[in-house]
């Protein structure tokens, strides 16, 4: 009995460490290029289902967002108008 609480106590003593402070690292936003004038366009089909009178309605049309401008907010953070 003395030897299991002996080996529990030597497993408590060296699973405890002591914790490191991380600084957070600024997010990078390189791999989504931000750029005024930049543009996307998307293809959207857009299903509604009518179950009561079984009619289904079907819209296909493309959506196309162009980034505007950019300004700061009051954290600094740049912030893109679209």
């Amino acid at each position: 009995m003395i030897k299991r609480i002996l080996q529990l106590l030597v497993i408590f003593a060296f699973s405890c460490s002591k914790k490191e402070n991380v600084i957070p690292a600024k997010p990078d936003f390189s791999y989504f290029p931000l750029n005024v004038g930049h543009f996307w366009v998307y293809s959207i089909e857009q299903i509604h289902i009518d179950q009561p009178i079984n009619i289904y309605d079907t819209q296909r049309y493309f959506l196309k967002e162009v980034i505007e401008s950019s300004y700061f907010d009051e954290t600094g953070n740049r912030i893109y108008r679209i």
